[in-house]
């Protein structure tokens, strides 16, 4: 008995299987995940985020790669304001170097959104952002007073540690602002700390046939 397929049949199949293989090499992968998500609560404090504070996380990528979506543990601001802060990424000269602006320098900033402050319950607040990233590194940093947002927040401290605790930050309290690390813990627990996270996909035309891509975690 033979069978035979006619030519649409056929070129549903093939569609078919393209979309499935474009689903499995374009899924995001997590290349910057501070801590592990603690337990949404309300009336949680944290680290103020708004116009003269600004808190950040550094990544390396070895890999071009398309950022998807960042994002990370928030709750509405210290004084309960809420409203929208930035997200912003930025390129960096090294893994341990600062925006050489104050805040910015033009170009530094390679692509920003707003994130809306979760209201009631802290809550794990992940939004689109596209951008793609040479081999390098970044600093995904969150803040208010620039790129529209108006609003403030707060990056809660009970969240697991998975890599070091120490973050950028930048102070614009001070009469001279400045950039600098600090660590940013829970105050009766030092285990628990900021979760801020960045998903990306790998540029598919980087990858050699038979290898695989990896993209480094901050450390």
């Amino acid at each position: 008995m033979k069978f035979s397929l006619a030519s649409t049949d056929l070129v549903r199949l093939l569609c078919a299987a393209l979309m499935t293989l474009s689903s499995v090499t374009r899924a995001d992968i997590v290349i910057l995940e501070t801590a592990s998500m603690g337990l949404p609560a309300a009336d949680l404090g944290g680290i103020a985020i708004n116009s003269s504070q600004f808190l950040g996380a550094r990544f390396h990528i070895n890999q071009p790669a398309a950022i998807t979506r960042v994002g990370g543990h928030f709750t509405t601001g210290q004084n309960g304001t809420g409203g929208d802060i930035f997200a912003a990424i930025a390129q960096l000269a090294g893994p341990s170097a600062f925006p050489t602006g104050l805040p910015f320098t033009p170009g530094e900033v390679l692509a920003n959104t707003l994130i809306a402050m979760p209201t009631g319950l802290s809550a794990e607040v992940l939004v689109p952002l596209s951008v793609t990233l040479q081999p390098g590194d970044y600093l995904l940093v969150f803040g208010s007073g620039l790129f529209g947002a108006t609003g403030e927040g707060s990056l809660t401290t009970v969240n697991p540690v998975l890599t070091a605790s120490i973050f950028p930050y930048y102070n614009a309290n001070n009469p001279v602002p400045f950039w600098a690390d600090r660590p940013f813990t829970s105050i009766n627990e030092p285990k628990l700390t900021m979760r801020i996270v960045v998903q990306a996909v790998p540029e598919p035309r980087t990858i050699p046939k038979s290898q695989s891509i990896t993209l480094e975690r901050a450390k």
